[in-house]
């Protein structure tokens, strides 16, 4: 069922990425962010824990409010999967705000900004076939670290502008 799924969403994705979706309450970023975040569960069930990152980082990209925590708790499902990527011991004590490049003190734009930046950067599908697994070993752990900043900004020293 999980396959079928995926079968049929692929089917209609191309339609539905670039839509405008008129008439449906929301903006149009919202419902491509909800798009990403139920291809990325169908994706998971079906056993592509990479593609279904790849489609839950697309969605956090676009999503605000509830859907960005629905992403969130979805990113960690994707992370904590039996077919999932568990960080090592390293990649665990670093301090995420060192991983996206930055220092305590910046605020919640400055991370989101840096996060784009460096997962455009290290894409799996934007490197040489060479490099690929590399790439997607920074980019699982640049993700890591977004999502843990973004949990909790002020226990990693980021500044909120509307606080």
């Amino acid at each position: 069922e999980a396959q079928a799924a995926v079968v049929a969403a692929e089917a209609f994705w191309p339609q539905w990425r670039d839509a405008d979706f008129p008439g449906l309450p929301g903006t149009a970023a919202e419902w491509r962010a909800r798009l990403h975040g139920w291809r990325a569960e169908s994706l998971l069930t079906a056993g592509s824990v990479s593609e279904a990152l790849q489609e839950v980082m697309r969605g956090i990209g676009l999503a605000q409010g509830k859907q960005l925590e629905h992403l969130r708790a979805l990113m960690k499902k994707v992370m904590d999967s039996p077919h999932g990527f568990q960080a090592s011991a390293s990649q665990r004590r670093r301090d995420p705000l060192e991983i996206l490049g930055l220092r305590r003190g910046v605020t919640i734009g400055d991370v989101r900004k840096a996060y784009r930046q460096l997962a455009l950067k290290y894409h799996p599908d934007k490197q040489r076939p060479e490099d690929a697994e590399k790439a997607q070993q920074a980019f699982v752990e640049i993700a890591s670290a977004y999502e843990k900043i973004m949990e909790d900004p002020k226990l990693h020293g980021v500044k909120d502008p509307d606080d």
